[in-house]
């Protein structure tokens, strides 16, 4: 099928020469249309040219030619710089000068305007990434912040629904697991749990007697109760004058 180069009229009348077994317009390949070239397909098994081969359509080695203008296009991008690339800086460097500030909000927000210029920035992307982590742990410890008020006031339960928050959020200490295992005692009864919060509060932090006193009465309440003496004497062996560790460990022995 012949076309003169630079012709981008659709073609109504074909003429079928053989080719390597392809038959297509080459003004509608440029198009990228290719249902022209079924079209012509089908006329031509009309007119018995083509008989029992099964012909592809290929545009493989038919490139669109770049305009002049496109050319122009490119040089000048090169010269001056994408104006994308320039803006997307812009708001980084402002997301930057946020931070110092203190101002994390409009650093996250400036982040996000930054990567909707330059979406596959790998900087903006680990820098919006580090920020939100950051916002994360801040929110994690304004919930254990709640939970420790809510809990010097009496308020219980909201105590330890901040707390669960602050623990689902990634925040870690031994002060959270401590708080949780006294509160997994005084309101649910849950001696297991508690048993396993102060294990973790220990490891984090060993040698507090509180903890292991807290740990004793957890063994104490699961009927273990050759574990619970090791506590009681361990919390004695840390503070020898505790008076409620020496209380509770005589009472298990006498029991």
């Amino acid at each position: 099928l012949e076309i003169e180069e630079g012709e981008r009229e659709e073609v109504e009348e074909v003429e079928a020469k053989p080719r390597r077994g392809f038959v297509v317009s080459r003004a509608r390949a440029v198009k990228g249309d290719y249902s022209g070239g079924r079209k012509q397909l089908k006329k031509l098994k009309k007119t018995g040219l083509v008989e029992g081969a099964k012909i592809k359509l290929d545009l493989k080695g038919e490139k669109k030619p770049s305009s002049p203008l496109f050319k122009q296009i490119e040089k000048i991008r090169k010269e001056v710089g994408d104006p994308r690339a320039e803006q997307s800086k812009k708001f980084y460097d402002g997301a930057m000068k946020e931070i110092d500030r203190g101002n994390f909000k409009g650093a996250k927000t400036n982040l996000k305007l930054a990567l909707q210029y330059d979406p596959k920035n790998r900087k903006f992307q680990e820098a919006l990434a580090e920020l939100e982590k950051q916002e994360e742990e801040r929110r994690a410890e304004e919930e254990f912040k709640a939970g420790r008020s809510f809990q010097m006031a009496g308020e219980l339960r909201e105590a330890m629904m901040h707390y669960r928050e602050a623990m689902n959020l990634g925040f870690q200490s031994a002060q959270l697991f401590h708080r949780l295992a006294e509160l997994s005692l005084e309101l649910d009864g849950n001696h297991d749990r508690a048993r396993s919060l102060a294990i973790k509060a220990i490891e984090m932090e060993p040698g507090d007697p509180d903890r292991h006193l807290l740990l004793a009465r957890a063994y104490r309440g699961l009927g273990q109760k050759p574990a619970a003496v090791a506590q009681y004497e361990k919390v004695l062996s840390l503070d020898p004058k505790n008076k409620i560790a020496s209380k509770e460990l005589k009472a298990l022995k006498k029991g």
